[in-house]
């Protein structure tokens, strides 16, 4: 199933963006316990390029007339790393950060990371194009080439699949909405603002990203969970909370207000009068832009209620 199509105006900001910058596309790592054969893998690969017509394709055309194209687009390419190490993985998945993407050949590039041949711990890292992908079909395309793999193993043959028709357009499907000013923004122009220190500026295209893992033990969680839920809160407005008071606290004076924007992610598929499953590949996402006064002495969940209230009336 074929693809070629103009890309529209949303999926030409984020290839503009890949032309200029090295650290504008979607990057995935999952570690993955028990074997797992290179060579099954790419067949895996293979069975979900075909699946998904966004992967099966390349961009092509100078940035006033990009196209997505079916015909001459490459198979997804698999690396296949050997490092014991046990954090190595963090040191590929910076460089695929920050490394361009090759997008007049294929959308997506793996790499396989395993201590040794037999081992049974894994990481599987993709960079995608994000013009094709947000967060919620990547987390199923993951699941997706894990089923694959599974059922190449267990039934010894290529599995058979159903090929999935092209996304819908995404600028008529937002064509219905009206974005009304947003009357908070204007008012924020009128604040003082003060911009954090740093060393030096540098183009786009000497700029890097880099990567802090924060993880939260599972007993912690399910105490966050249920702690938001008596007090009628959302996680969403409890994490952006503590950010901004953690960013508080780094910050001197302690007596000083802070005034801070903050951008929640927002999925979309759900909320259109045309709803998009997950299966579906694209970018589908939107964020909220809010802002806050923030000082080192105010009452954390005072401010997650005050971030939930906005992110639920935006």
């Amino acid at each position: 199933m074929t693809n070629d199509r103009p890309l529209v105006s949303i999926e030409k900001s984020w290839e503009a963006a890949q032309q200029k910058a090295n650290s504008l596309h979607v990057v995935v790592v999952a570690k993955i316990k028990g074997f797992l054969d290179p060579e099954v893998l790419r067949r895996s690969l293979l069975l979900v390029q075909l699946r998904h017509p966004l992967l099966n394709s390349h961009i092509v055309g100078s940035l006033d007339n990009l196209m997505f194209k079916t015909e001459g687009t490459e198979k997804i390419p698999l690396e296949v790393i050997f490092n014991p190490k046990p954090e190595y993985w963090q040191t590929i998945f910076v460089n695929e950060l920050n490394t361009k993407l090759e997008n007049q050949k294929v959308l997506l590039r793996a790499t396989l990371i395993k201590p040794t041949e037999k081992s049974t711990t894994n990481y599987l890292i993709s960079r995608i194009h994000h013009a094709v992908i947000d967060a919620i079909s990547a987390v199923h395309l993951y699941s997706e080439i894990l089923s694959f793999c599974q059922k190449i193993v267990s039934e010894n043959q290529i599995p058979e699949f159903e090929k999935l028709a092209p996304p819908p357009c995404l600028e008529k499907i937002i064509a219905d909405y009206n974005i009304e000013n947003n009357t908070e923004l204007f008012s924020a122009l009128d604040q003082p603002i003060d911009t954090l220190h740093f060393e030096k500026y540098v183009p786009n295209q000497q700029r890097t990203c880099g990567f802090i893992q924060k993880q939260l033990n599972a007993s912690f969680t399910q105490e966050l969970l249920q702690r938001c839920k008596q007090e009628q809160v959302t996680v969403q407005g409890a994490i952006s909370s503590a950010m901004m008071l953690a960013l508080a606290k780094h910050l001197e004076p302690e007596d000083k207000d802070f005034y801070f924007s903050c951008a929640d992610a927002v999925d979309m598929r759900r909320r259109l009068n045309y709803p998009i499953g997950n299966e579906q590949m694209t970018a589908l996402v939107s964020s909220l832009l809010s802002f806050y006064t923030v000082n080192q002495k105010m009452s954390f969940w005072d401010l997650v209620k005050q971030a939930t209230d906005r992110i639920k009336a935006k």
